[in-house]
């Protein structure tokens, strides 16, 4: 029987009234990696490898104001993406 699991991330953040967003890519391929000690001392040849990910966030006042001038409400929202390509034959 195999397990099953999952992973939820929570994070709290206070709003303000502007506009704030983030944007990142890590990227990791085989001609920044070392090969293996193993496999070196065996002859072998790194195998290729390729991934991209990028991603952003932003953040934003909702439009419900309050008796004091400052929002309220604001909303957050991330993204996420991951591109790999297979060894060109």
């Amino acid at each position: 029987m195999a397990a099953r699991g999952g992973v939820i991330n929570v994070a709290t953040k206070q709003g303000t009234n502007e506009w704030h967003g983030t944007l990142f890519e890590f990227l990791r391929n085989s001609k920044l990696d070392a090969n293996n000690f193993f496999a070196n001392r065996a002859g072998r040849e790194l195998g290729a490898f390729q991934r991209n990910q990028f991603g952003g966030t932003i953040g934003s006042p909702l439009t419900i104001r309050s008796y004091n001038g400052r929002t309220e409400l604001s909303s957050f929202s991330a993204n996420r993406a991951r591109g790999s390509a297979a060894p060109a034959s």
